[in-house]
């Protein structure tokens, strides 16, 4: 898989302590990216707990959670989730970066970043219930490819991955037990160019009825749909919660 960093990010004191100072430029690049990570999920769970400002966020919350953002077990089950994944965040956690993701039975997409299953040896374990199951899995590292860190990288601007969006996506599988149910459009977070996800069963588009579920129950536990909603809140609002005479554009300061 090729040379690798592995660092520990304190993203709540705004540094990272890393284990190597070799790559250090990598390092730095993902420390900062966490840190966006951490606000955008901190001031999504911000926002929805002051309803005066929900009419900043209704569009994105009702567009990827499938969800009408009223008080109610559904947004109780949303707010929960980002809670769970901003106090994951808050902790000391442990990101890799490899030259190249192998594809096995947790990278069937071929996707460029995953959180490892966590063997019993894996340092920086955490164990979590899984939304759709409900048994207990033990997560360990989020592994990203190095292209996806590197802003120059040819690979990265061809797939259209972010790494802040990434993170957080990420986050939310070791954190809240998140699904892949839907993945968006990479580039802007649309529906356009959506596919089914791994965990989708008989599903074939956003909202459609599975494993005996309603579509927006599901998308209420899909890892992407945390990822966007949390990633575009940061591109609309700066981090005492106001919102921008002008959008930054997606994704904040970064990326």
């Amino acid at each position: 898989m090729g040379e690798s960093l592995q660092f520990k990010a304190r993203a709540s004191a705004g540094q990272c302590e890393h284990a190597q100072a070799t790559q250090s430029i990598t390092g730095e690049l993902v420390r900062q990216y966490m840190e966006e990570a951490r606000d955008c999920v901190m001031w999504s769970r911000a926002l929805l707990q002051n309803p005066d400002r929900w009419g900043l966020v209704r569009p994105l919350y009702e567009f990827y959670f499938d969800s009408k953002l009223k008080p109610g077990g559904s947004f109780k089950e949303v707010l929960e989730r980002l809670v769970l994944t901003m106090n994951g965040l808050n902790n000391t956690i442990r990101v890799r970066v490899v030259e190249k993701l192998p594809v096995g039975a947790y990278n069937t997409n071929q996707g460029i970043a995953m959180v490892e299953r966590a063997g019993r040896s894996s340092e920086g374990v955490n164990e979590t219930r899984d939304l759709r199951t409900g048994t207990m899995q033990r997560y360990a590292d989020i592994i990203l490819e190095k292209g996806l860190v590197d802003p120059e990288s040819i690979e990265r601007v061809g797939l259209g991955y972010n790494p802040i969006k990434t993170l957080i996506h990420e986050a939310t599988h070791k954190f809240a037990g998140t699904i892949d149910y839907c993945y968006f459009s990479r580039r802007d977070g649309s529906l356009t160019g959506a596919t089914m996800g791994d965990e989708a069963g008989g599903a074939r588009k956003f909202g459609d009825t599975a494993f005996d579920k309603q579509g927006s129950e599901l998308a209420r536990m899909n890892a992407d749909s945390f990822a966007w909603f949390c990633y575009k809140i940061g591109g609309i609002v700066d981090f005492t919660g106001k919102a921008l005479s002008s959008p930054r554009g997606i994704g904040g300061v970064i990326g």
